[in-house]
């Protein structure tokens, strides 16, 4: 009996503790307060509000694809300058080495403009001579006449 009554007690304290958080409706003049902290919306008005959040959400989307599409782009126009020079068959490569670069990017980027013929080789010879761990950042100028033992000591001096 008395765990019957301590239940229903705490019911009725529950019960009351809710009513005192949750606002009624004032049936006289249709309005409605909201408790505190709280702003009441109009569903119309709240819709607008969620179309706008939605609209504002792809736009930061397209903003950001377009700052990663600068980015690449940068980071491509600035790794590698090629200089054309019409009387010759020689290959001149301006190579930016930038910090954290590794030796494998720096070979596909010689191989992509011919300054090097397989970045394999120059991956190798870089480990063969422990010069992996030595490539500075900076500004190359190299070109195709060019060995690769003599573009491994130009970049890891």
């Amino acid at each position: 009996m008395s765990s019957i009554m301590r239940g229903l007690g705490i019911g009725l304290f529950t019960a009351g503790i809710l009513f005192t958080f949750i606002s009624v409706p004032n049936s006289s003049d249709g309005s409605t307060t909201a408790p505190n902290g709280y702003e009441l919306v109009k569903s119309e008005e709240l819709k607008s509000l969620q179309e706008e959040l939605s609209t504002s959400k792809e736009q930061l989307a397209q903003i950001q694809l377009d700052l990663e599409a600068m980015s690449k782009e940068n980071n491509t126009d600035e790794q590698v300058e090629e200089v054309d020079d019409p009387s010759s068959d020689q290959v001149k490569t301006v190579l930016i080495i930038r910090s954290g670069m590794t030796s494998t990017d720096i070979s596909s980027i010689l191989e992509q403009t011919n300054i090097i013929k397989n970045r394999k080789d120059f991956d190798q010879y870089l480990e063969d001579k422990k010069l992996s761990e030595g490539i500075q950042i900076g500004t190359y100028e190299l070109n195709s006449y060019m060995t690769i033992a003599e573009v491994a000591n130009l970049i890891t001096k």
